[in-house]
């Protein structure tokens, strides 16, 4: 719908299929169908059921009984009162949108790690979206505590990043502009003045430009607000040999043919052996899902681990690829899981050993860590 609605062209069969399928689902919805362990379950089914009304409604076919039926529910929550809110809007009834987004409340410090995937950023960053549509007043300083948190050093999954920039975008893309945009950057006594009209700009800068601890100022010289942004990139090196955890414990052993636990940081060439990882949630009470385990090996190994020979029975799903595997798994409370990589010292030579690492995909702040370092393959 918004690639129409940008130009793009759709398979207008496609849309057809898409559309039948939101009406069924929509007028055979009910609000009990939600029976799972996981928090938030029932929630999130009334958030896809308000989605669905909203998407219908940008569509041009909106399912007003549905609508209403769902605006009786009890105790809305937040990201549904403002998917139902701006499915109103569009259809001219603004009054009831308005009132479906007073006094709006958003946990704080929640995070699903699967079925919704919802997380407080992620729901504010719908609600700037709601109120960017509504032209509600509050837009304004929700818009600035999501800026203030994308531009953190906090790390946030797809869902957030999305969302939040989807939200963004909106809302300052219906900011009428204020004037030019008319800034300067002084660097090492060269001085560059830029007058755009537009709202995002970006200058390069060579490292032999930012040496001697040098300066960088920029004036804005325009009646709006400037937001800068400094990015670097480098070459860190093989530096990353610390290991670390935050809800997890990870302990990562080889052993030989015989199972005996080995010293790989001088192996023949042409042995087999394993690693053998063990992970364990750390947390009493918190299931752990959508987890990934990394598993890359220095240029000088070889996996010999195939979907004919595996025997990771703990894992949902397995990524191979030629010098690292993936391993995709949940974690009980207290449970740990132990997965085998089965390995051959294939060239001679000296190689850098990356760290092993697995994290919660929507929750980087759940993770381990093992310390990479410098193995031999001797002949």
């Amino acid at each position: 719908l918004e690639a129409q609605q940008k130009g793009f062209t759709v398979s207008a069969p496609r849309m057809a299929r898409w559309l039948q399928y939101q009406k069924n689902m929509v007028r055979n919805w009910q609000p009990t169908l939600a029976q799972s362990y996981l928090p938030h379950a029932q929630e999130s089914n009334i958030i896809l059921q308000a989605y669905r009304l909203y998407t219908l409604a940008l569509a041009g076919s909106s399912e007003l009984g549905a609508m209403n039926q769902l605006r009786e529910t009890k105790n809305l929550d937040a990201v549904a009162a403002c998917y139902l809110a701006m499915a109103y809007n569009i259809n001219g009834q603004h009054e009831i949108a308005n009132n479906l987004t007073q006094n709006l409340i958003v946990p704080n410090n929640y995070k699903e790690l699967s079925y919704g995937y919802g997380s407080t950023l992620r729901d504010k960053a719908i609600m700037l979206q709601c109120y960017t549509a509504l032209n509600n007043s509050k837009k304004n300083k929700l818009a600035q505590e999501l800026t203030d948190a994308i531009n953190s050093n906090n790390l946030y999954n797809t869902q957030e990043c999305a969302y939040t920039l989807m939200a963004l975008s909106s809302y300052y893309g219906n900011t009428q502009n204020a004037g030019t945009l008319n800034y300067s950057i002084a660097n090492n006594g060269n001085k560059n003045m830029f007058k755009i009209n537009k709202q995002l700009h970006s200058s390069n800068f060579k490292n032999t430009e930012l040496q001697n601890n040098s300066n960088c100022v920029i004036s804005n010289n325009s009646t709006q607000n400037l937001y800068a942004n400094i990015t670097q990139t480098y070459y860190a090196g093989h530096t990353d040999t610390i290991s670390k955890a935050a809800g997890l414990k990870m302990q990562v052993l080889y052993k030989n043919r015989n199972g005996k636990i080995m010293d790989v940081k001088n192996i023949k060439q042409s042995e087999d052996f394993v690693a053998e990882i063990t992970i364990t949630n750390t947390s009493s009470t918190k299931y752990l899902q959508e987890m990934a385990l990394q598993f890359a090996t220095p240029t000088g190994w070889e996996i010999l681990n195939s979907a004919n020979n595996n025997t990771n029975n703990n894992a949902r799903n397995i990524n191979y690829r030629d010098n690292a595997i993936y391993f995709f798994y949940n974690l009980q409370p207290n449970g740990s899981s132990t997965f085998t990589v089965n390995l051959n010292a294939t060239y001679a030579g000296t190689f850098y050993k990356p760290n092993v690492y697995t994290d919660a995909m929507y929750d980087h702040t759940i993770f381990a860590k093992v310390g990479g370092g410098w193995v031999n393959v001797v002949k």
